[in-house]
């Protein structure tokens, strides 16, 4: 028999108060396995200028093979319930790179679905760009602005994100020419031009 293959399947989020039925799909084989896969961009295939009810409830086909959203508020029960650790994961010009944050959680949808991330370990920036720049910050959606910013930065990069001031990461924004423009703002005043993303997360 070969190796275990990422599984997509029903679970059911709980929590204390009520439950929620979720297609997920488990990451069997990184670092020991047990990641959930929270978004997924592959090859530009859906489209993620959605409104804050789409992020909220999550979109796309959650397959090995597809992209999509879990959605932010699946995301907040499964944070909500127990602790986690949050795994990004980039491809850019043949090359791979992680994002591990040692604490991962989102808080309720009534304070916007606030990022709330702990130290990193990173092989794409110093641990002060990329999404650590959004530690704390809302959620915003074209039609649901929380940003730090004077413009709506979710308009501008048409994408759902914990944006702050705007720059430094944006794994949702358009697929142009086969990438994803400006991903992520890396040590040395760089950007990476993403080709593929994914984000997981796991129990700790």
């Amino acid at each position: 028999m070969g190796k275990e293959v990422n599984k997509s399947y029903p679970h059911v989020v709980m929590t204390t108060d009520f439950t929620l039925q979720r297609q997920i799909l488990c990451d069997t084989q990184t670092d020991g396995g047990g990641w959930t896969v929270i978004q997924q961009r592959i090859n530009g295939a859906v489209y993620f200028n959605r409104d804050w009810q789409s992020y909220k409830e999550g979109f796309g086909k959650i397959e090995p093979d597809s992209e999509f959203w879990l959605g932010n508020e699946a995301v907040h029960l499964l944070t909500f319930v127990r602790p986690y650790e949050l795994r990004v994961e980039i491809r850019s010009d043949n090359k791979d790179y992680v994002a591990l944050y040692k604490t991962f959680k989102l808080e309720n949808e009534a304070n916007k679905y606030r990022i709330r991330l702990g130290n990193v370990t990173s092989s794409i920036d110093d641990g002060s760009r990329g999404l650590s720049y959004s530690n704390n910050a809302k959620f915003s959606t074209f039609d649901n602005d929380n940003d730090d910013s004077s413009r709506q930065c979710a308009v501008s990069y048409k994408g759902g994100w914990w944006y702050k001031s705007c720059e430094y990461s944006k794994l949702n924004a358009p697929w142009r020419g086969g990438k994803i423009l400006h991903a992520w703002y890396t040590t040395g005043s760089k950007y990476l031009h993403a080709v593929s993303t994914s984000m997981k997360i796991r129990p700790l």
